[in-house]
């Protein structure tokens, strides 16, 4: 899979859903393997101990979701 051609929508601190371009993950290169990890950083905003942070990663070139969780808690 190209990484390019992920979008990752995480929650902030507004309840609002921001995009984080799929380029931003590191830990690979261009293109994901099976049983390969990436990482990517983001900032929630101020307070977010305890928060649960919802996260979607959708393959954009086919529109298609292939994660998503509302039960990420930042500790």
């Amino acid at each position: 899979m190209v990484v390019a051609d992920l979008e990752i929508n995480a929650s902030n601190s507004l309840d609002e859903m921001v995009t984080i371009d799929g380029t931003e993950i590191t830990g690979v290169g261009s293109m994901f393997s099976v049983g390969e990890t990436g990482s990517v950083a983001y900032t929630y905003g101020p307070d977010p101990e305890g928060k649960v942070i919802t996260i979607h990663i959708i393959h954009v070139p086919s529109k298609q979701k292939i994660f998503s969780s509302s039960s990420i808690v930042v500790g």
